[in-house]
């Protein structure tokens, strides 16, 4: 089993998602299948306030144990992986969140930078693997004892997303590359299975460089038995990845690993009242993970960033509520969802204020949400 990005995807703080959830799930997960393991895949850090307030306001001290890994020590994780939102936040703040976890991290492809040209005695940041000695039961009931190595990999993009924490202190190999080297070695030191968590999704092509979504190269890497993965937000297997090369989707697996083109989201842009031609160029204000090729968004691959900064979008908005003290959210209609045919409604969760923000024209609350939150509805047509 394996969880990814909880953070990020904790901030709705409805009653279906979140660890506390998820608990449940895995309590369920290990009734039904009595030989089992507990992996995270990363991203576990970064991703909402209460992340932003341990990292930049409250602090951490080595030994201490971060919020989330309070949580995550009563579950019984097994190992886990480093995501690169770990990096947001520097070098020496995920060290110490990682302090306080109970059990081990693995990350393979980060290394210390030592200034030489020699590969050979490149020494890795972070724990590159580790061997671990579980007993299992097969279906006649007799207890094996396995040794079950596990690898982390992350995005080799960190050193771009992340520059300002990590230039001239670590550098990055490929993910391919590095289980190449490494794969072999797990297996001579005696591992009779090879799980890799690599943050990282799945791509047929890749931008120039090293590859950020390179998991469907991993899968062809010998020794490999299981692949955890998770970046790109989406999942396998799904109808989504049919006829994705190397895959199996009934069975689960990509290249024996155990793991419409033409549409448009936005039609009839206009600015200024005018048309906008579709070799129009723009300043787009963006994070520098989509800016430097990050989820493979449409013509960002690095190349046409003009000013790279520091500060998080998050943390700019921040300091202008700040400095601006109050600030008129009011909504200026300039965009608006494509009709659509037959009788569609939308609802979502927000603020109880965000019908006076908007001007309340469309929108009707028919009730309340969890958590303090009010529930809208927008027709659709």
């Amino acid at each position: 089993m394996t969880t990814g990005d909880p953070l990020e995807r904790g901030g709705a703080q409805a009653d279906d998602v979140g660890l506390a959830r998820t608990a449940s799930l895995i309590d369920a997960a290990r009734l039904e299948a009595p030989n089992n393991l507990l992996f995270d895949n990363g991203d576990l850090l970064q991703g909402n306030p209460m992340g932003d307030y341990v990292a930049r306001a409250r602090g951490l001290r080595m030994g201490e144990v971060h919020p989330m890994y309070r949580a995550m020590n009563l579950l019984g994780y097994d190992a886990a992986n480093i995501g690169n939102h770990e990096f947001n936040y520097g070098l020496e703040f995920p060290l110490k969140s990682l302090s306080g976890a109970d059990f081990p991290y693995v990350l393979a492809n980060v290394y210390e930078v030592d200034g030489g040209d020699d590969p050979a005695n490149d020494r890795h940041y972070f724990e590159p693997y580790v061997l671990l000695e579980r007993e299992m039961t097969d279906t006649d009931g007799e207890v094996h004892t396995l040794t079950v190595g596990v690898i982390g990999f992350t995005p080799p993009q960190i050193l771009q997303w992340d520059t300002s924490h990590l230039d001239g202190r670590v550098t990055v190999k490929g993910i391919v590359e590095t289980a190449e080297a490494l794969v072999p070695e797990m297996r001579e030191a005696g591992a009779d299975l090879v799980v890799a968590i690599p943050h990282s999704g799945l791509a047929t092509s890749h931008p120039d460089g090293l590859r950020e979504n390179a998991t469907a190269d991993l899968s062809k890497v010998d020794g490999i038995d299981a692949i955890l993965f998770g970046h790109a937000h989406a999942v396998f297997s799904s109808e989504s990845y049919k006829g994705f090369p190397g895959a199996d989707i009934e069975a689960g697996t990509l290249n024996g690993a155990l793991v419409d083109e033409a549409a448009s989201r936005i039609v009839e842009l206009t600015r200024d009242g005018s048309p906008v031609a579709d070799d129009a160029e723009f300043v787009v204000v963006t994070d520098n993970y989509r800016a430097s090729g990050g989820g493979t968004f449409p013509a960002l691959d690095g190349s046409t960033i003009i000013v790279e900064a520091p500060e998080t979008n998050r943390q700019v908005l921040v300091d202008y509520i700040l400095s601006e003290g109050d600030i008129d959210p009011a909504a200026d209609g300039n965009w608006r969802f494509a009709p659509l045919d037959g009788d569609v409604t939308a609802y979502f969760d927000t603020s109880p204020a965000a019908a006076r923000a908007a001007g309340g024209e469309r929108f009707e609350r028919p009730g309340d949400a969890p958590n303090g939150f009010a529930r809208y509805r927008l027709p659709m047509n």
